[in-house]
């Protein structure tokens, strides 16, 4: 299980929109790293025979499920 951080994040005033991936068995990515707080966070898996829902995010983590034995991607927008 790993969770990866792009390094590139976009910067809208006082929001950071950063995104990422992640690996079969992974159901939380904490981004507190980056942000203070989420605003709005995105989960997609990379193979239509995966699902990775419903997502939740408490603090600066974001929660999700998942169903089968694929990766994905995800975003998140908050602030800095």
């Amino acid at each position: 299980m790993a969770v990866t951080i792009d390094s590139r994040t976009h910067i809208v005033g006082d929001l950071m929109l950063i995104s990422g991936t992640w690996e079969n068995g992974d159901t939380s990515i904490d981004v507190s790293s980056h942000l203070s707080s989420v605003i709005m966070a995105f989960v997609a898996p990379s193979n239509a025979a995966e699902q990775a829902n419903p997502i939740g995010v408490v603090g600066t983590t974001i929660h999700f499920t998942e169903s089968a034995a694929h990766d994905g991607i995800w975003s998140a927008i908050g602030k800095r």
